[in-house]
């Protein structure tokens, strides 16, 4: 339903996060900034690959462990880095 905005979102989000790291920047921050845009590059892949339109497709869950949610990676990396 929302599929194109958080496609632009992810779209903007990854362009802001290379213009930022165009200047040199601690290792820590670069991770986190590496980890959002790996998380929201995920999931517009996800959208654009999985869907009949251009990015309508659903973003699937990858990893499920016994007695514990089931959750995407790019979800995980983008709570992480934040």
């Amino acid at each position: 339903e929302g599929g194109p905005l958080l496609a632009a979102a992810a779209i903007v989000a990854v362009g802001v996060i290379l213009w930022a790291l165009r200047v040199p920047r601690p290792g820590l921050e670069v991770a986190g900034l590496g980890l959002i845009m790996g998380g929201a590059a995920g999931n517009l892949i996800d959208r654009v690959a999985r869907g009949e339109g251009l990015v309508d497709g659903l973003v699937i869950d990858w990893i499920h462990f016994p007695n514990f949610p089931i959750f995407h990676i790019a979800y995980s990396a983008l709570t992480v880095g934040v």
